[in-house]
C-alpha cells in the first residue's frame, strides 16, 4: 500500500487530516507509528483493511500491515497505478509552492549507489530473459504484474523484502513533497532508503535459477518471477526518482 493511501485511511479512521505516519525501526516489529490525541479512539485503526496488528504504547499507535497489503505497492508500480487516497497535509503551508526545477540537484556521484542499484535491476531482467524465467520479447512490467497478481499471495516475505516494500511505498509521497517544497531532498532521502534496502535484499535473493532452468510450470519458477517482479518495481522507482532529479538511470554500470 502506498504511504499516502495508508495515511488517508488512518486520517479517516481518526477523523482528522493532519496525520503523519512515521516508519518504525525494523527491530521493533511494526511498520508505521502515528501519534494519538487523548480524545481519539485507537480501536478505529484496527478496522482499517490491511492492518494485521495494532499495538498501543502511551500516546502512539503502532501499525503492522499484512504481507498482501505491503505487496500491493509492487503491483501498483508495475501497472502505473497512482495512490488512491485523498490528499492529506504533507508539508507546512509555508512550504507549499510549485517548482519548475529542483535547485538542489545532487551531483551524479552522490547517488552512485542508486545508479548502481538501478543497473543491477536491469541486469536481473537480462539474466531472467536469458534463463527463460521471463520469455524474451514480452513486455516485462505487464508480464510480471500478472505474475504478482496471480502468485503474490504465495510469497514468503522476510525482513529484507519487507524493508524494501516499505521503502518503495514512500517513493510517491517523497516526490510530492519535493515538488511542493521546491527541493530535491525528500527524493534523495527516499532513493537512498530504497537503495540500501534493495542492496541488502539483492545480496540474499535469487531471481534466476542456477544450471538448467526448471520447466515454466515448476512452482520454483513462481518464486523466481516474484523476486524479479520486486526487483523490476524497484528499478522503476529508482529510475523515476533519478529522472526527477535530472539524473540518468544507466542499465550498465
Amino acid at each position: 500500500m502506498w504511504q499516502e493511501d495508508l495515511t488517508a485511511e488512518v486520517a479517516r479512521a481518526l477523523g482528522r487530516r493532519d496525520v503523519v505516519l512515521v516508519r518504525v525501526p525494523a527491530h521493533q516489529g511494526a511498520d508505521w507509528a502515528v501519534m494519538l490525541r487523548p480524545s481519539e479512539d485507537p480501536a478505529a485503526l484496527d478496522r482499517i483493511p490491511g492492518i494485521e496488528h495494532l499495538h498501543l504504547d502511551a500516546d502512539r499507535a503502532f501499525l503492522t500491515l499484512t504481507d498482501a497489503c505491503r505487496g500491493q505497492v509492487v503491483l501498483a508500480v508495475l501497472t502505473g497505478t497512482a495512490p488512491r487516497g485523498e490528499q492529506v497535509r504533507l508539508v507546512d503551508a509555508r512550504a507549499r509552492r510549485t517548482a519548475e526545477g529542483l535547485p538542489d540537484r545532487p551531483l551524479p556521484d552522490r547517488l552512485y549507489p542508486t545508479r548502481l542499484a538501478h543497473a543491477r535491476t536491469a541486469m536481473l531482467l537480462r539474466q531472467a530473459q536469458g534463463h527463460r524465467v521471463l520469455p524474451a520479447g514480452v513486455e516485462a512490467a505487464a508480464a510480471l504484474a500478472r505474475d504478482w497478481a496471480a502468485f503474490g499471495h504465495t510469497r514468503r516475505e522476510d525482513s529484507r523484502s519487507r524493508r524494501l516494500l516499505l521503502a518503495l511505498a514512500g517513493s510517491h509521497v517523497a516526490r510530492v513533497r519535493a515538488r511542493s517544497q521546491g527541493r530535491g531532498a525528500p527524493v534523495v532521502a527516499n532513493l537512498r532508503e530504497v537503495t540500501a534496502a534493495f542492496t541488502d535484499w539483492f545480496g540474499h535473493m535469487r531471481a534466476t535459477p542456477r544450471g538448467s532452468p526448471p520447466p515454466p510450470e515448476d512452482p520454483i519458477m513462481d518464486t523466481y518471477r516474484l523476486n524479479l517482479a520486486l526487483a523490476h518495481a524497484t528499478g522503476s522507482v529508482l529510475r523515476t526518482g533519478l529522472h526527477h532529479l535530472g539524473l540518468t538511470a544507466p542499465e550498465y554500470l
